[in-house]
């Protein structure tokens, strides 16, 4: 992925439309896989999928800025979108949207092939029950291998507090998977 060529391209009217096709080809997957791990279920993501490149084209003929800002304003989109399908998706407006979570375990049981370990299948309910701030901050970092400040500008969160949520999220994974710490 060359997002300055992206961005080059992007801010061409000639160009624009190719410009806008090689993010798609280039940040399709990523998003999808990001989206994934947070609503679990491969209709619902691509249908928020959708939703995140219609906002993306709606606004991208005023971007601005470098590679790194482009890369931190699609997950931001993704992530925004992601959790306002959740909300949507609470059973009453009285629900957080960490209730959600037993739905999404749910979800998971069900798309669980016979062929999948059972390791990994115990590792993924893990991270769905996470608090949704711990999810977000762990896909990001564990899945993506963002830096911590990119992560900051997703979310709007300060580094120390998604250090802070980082660290949670590892010790309650591995305190559902039954790990010691030697």
């Amino acid at each position: 992925m060359d997002n300055n060529k992206i961005i080059s391209l992007l801010q061409q009217p000639s160009s624009f439309k190719e410009g806008y096709n090689l993010l798609v080809e280039s940040y399709t997957s990523v998003l999808y896989w990001y989206i994934r791990r947070m609503l679990v279920v491969h209709e619902d993501t691509q249908d928020v999928l959708q939703n995140v490149w219609v906002k993306v084209y709606l606004n991208l003929p005023g971007i601005k800025g470098n590679a790194e800002s482009l890369k931190a304003w699609l997950y931001k989109i993704a992530t925004n979108e992601s959790i306002n399908w959740l909300k949507k998706k609470r059973a009453s407006k009285w629900d957080s949207i960490d209730d959600v979570n037993e739905q999404l375990l749910s979800s998971f049981s069900e798309q669980i092939s016979c062929s999948e370990e059972e390791m990994e299948a115990k590792f993924q309910k893990a991270i769905i029950a996470l608090p949704h701030k711990q999810k977000v901050v762990f896909n990001l970092r564990y899945y993506d291998e963002l830096p911590y400040q990119q992560i900051s500008e997703i979310t709007g969160q300060s580094v120390n507090t998604l250090k802070t949520n980082y660290h949670y999220a590892v010790e309650t994974i591995k305190t559902k998977l039954d790990i010691k710490n030697e």
